[in-house]
């Protein structure tokens, strides 16, 4: 009914291209780390520009698609899902175009080159294709992701089974210890939602009127 009487999506390729996820933060960690050392945020800022994927994370699932080239694993159709989600989120996480290090735009043979990514089918089917952050895709991305890792983790732990369990169980422990010091910031980013002196203002004012909020902060 909505595209009927004209509703369309709104939010313009070029928009979306300026909020897609760069190549680079998915490798470095971002400003917001405390333990690892050589972040790199991009011009997107540290929400949108959180893409970094931890090194323990990137080790093992790169080892997991390593076997499944070489065709050394038995996979389930779960595997199969995980991996169809997860290298579907990345490609739509990635925008319009690729980026890397701020740039779009690529000089090829002294020529500007862009390379253009599914992202530029999406934009073109309604409703969805109106989401104008690709790279706030990144929970879709890493969560299938998380689950690919879990299934090598799974055959790791096989694999050492001759090794005494709780040999196996340190260092299952001591690979979550790892995940702990490159994901957790510290001290941990907080807002300050404290009310401010002019909301107590307004709410002694004895006078029925409306209030309009404007955002204008940023």
């Amino acid at each position: 009914k909505a595209t009927r009487n004209g509703f369309r999506a709104s939010s313009p390729t070029w928009v979306q291209n300026v909020w897609s996820a760069d190549l680079l933060p998915f490798v470095r960690p971002n400003d917001q780390t405390t333990f690892l050392k050589n972040p790199w945020t991009p011009n997107i800022g540290t929400v949108e520009g959180t893409a970094f994927l931890g090194y323990s994370i990137i080790v093992l699932a790169g080892l997991y698609l390593l076997l499944r080239v070489l065709k050394k694993l038995r996979v389930s159709m779960e595997e199969n899902l995980m991996l169809l989600l997860s290298i579907s989120f990345f490609l739509l996480m990635l925008g319009p175009a690729l980026h890397y290090k701020n740039g779009f735009q690529f000089n090829i043979f002294g020529m500007p080159f862009i390379f253009p990514l599914p992202y530029l089918l999406l934009h073109k089917i309604p409703f969805v294709g109106e989401t104008q952050e690709p790279g706030r895709m990144f929970p879709f991305f890493i969560l299938p992701l998380s689950i690919l890792v879990a299934f090598m983790l799974k055959r790791i732990n096989s694999f050492l089974i001759s090794l005494p369990a709780w040999l196996r169980g340190a260092l299952l422990a001591g690979y979550f210890l790892i995940l702990i010091i490159e994901y957790l910031p510290l001290p941990f980013p907080t807002t300050d939602l404290s009310s401010k002196p002019v909301f107590d203002i307004i709410r002694s004012d004895p006078e029925n009127k409306a209030v309009l909020v404007l955002p204008l902060g940023f």
